[in-house]
């Protein structure tokens, strides 16, 4: 029976969207219960294994969304990842 059902789906497409449902829920979940509300550019960049000169050139390119309070930036973790993912946002340049 099972065959009758999974016969016309691609088994590499199903195994993509099990494993995007999969992570949108883990990160929903770590980002509620370990990240702080807001963090600052160094924190932010730390999350995302970035260097602060890329964490600047995606914000000024708008693909990561921040808040300016005078001065100073700030990130919402959860709105930074779901901005990211719904991007698909691959060029950012991660640190060895």
């Amino acid at each position: 029976m099972p065959d009758i059902l999974l016969r016309d789906i691609d088994p590499a497409c199903l195994r993509r969207e099990i494993v995007a449902d999969v992570l949108a829920a883990v990160r929903e979940v770590m980002v509620e219960q370990s990240a702080p509300r807001t963090v600052d550019r160094q924190q932010m960049a730390e999350l995302l294994g970035v260097s602060l000169p890329s964490l600047d050139r995606e914000v000024a390119e708008g693909r990561i969304p921040s808040i300016k309070i005078g001065t100073r930036r700030v990130f919402e973790p959860r709105k930074v990842f779901d901005a990211l993912s719904d991007n698909n946002c691959n060029s950012m340049e991660t640190e060895s």
